[in-house]
């Protein structure tokens, strides 16, 4: 049985068709995951059984942004393409792209040793939002910007480094 716990600093997220966004990642959200319910009616009381789909939460990042934004910008691009808000060339670009829609990602979680322990892949992930950025001038300090982004995606699985 191990002794060491988990620590919440070790970790490297990356997502193929975003390679800006990778070394600004400063916080990810594992995502939980439901199994859906159906009831068994009785005479005296309904009698809970499991259900057969499992429902994913949304994957969540933080990532601190840059100066020129491409992180931003990059996932900016993304969302117009799928959601094409102003013609269909948006959407025909991007699906005709190497990239594609979807991609993959990855979160390797890191032992107390430096030593990649469990890696976690998202399969055909989109961004589904994208924070607001605000510029404000009445902070004494220098503040940098962190912007949360929200993946959907089909699935993931997990595999033992």
């Amino acid at each position: 049985m191990s002794t060491n716990f988990l620590s919440a600093l070790e970790f490297d997220f990356t997502i193929k068709r975003l390679p800006n966004v990778s070394f600004q990642v400063q916080s990810v959200t594992l995502p939980g995951l439901s199994l859906g319910v159906t009831e068994q009616p009785t005479p005296f009381k309904n009698i809970p059984l499991h259900g057969d789909k499992l429902t994913y939460d949304e994957l969540t990042l933080s990532i601190k942004l840059d100066e020129d934004m491409q992180a931003w910008e990059e996932i900016y691009d993304w969302m117009i393409g799928i959601g094409k808000p102003d013609d269909y060339t948006q959407h025909a670009s991007l699906v005709a792209s190497d990239d594609g829609i979807y991609s993959d990602a990855s979160l390797i979680v890191i032992s107390n040793n430096r030593i990649p322990n469990r890696e976690f892949t998202f399969k055909n992930m989109f961004p589904v939002s994208l924070a607001p950025i605000t510029l404000d001038t009445r902070s004494p300090n220098v503040e940098y910007v962190v912007l949360d982004i929200g993946f959907k995606y089909q699935s993931y699985s997990i595999k033992k480094t």
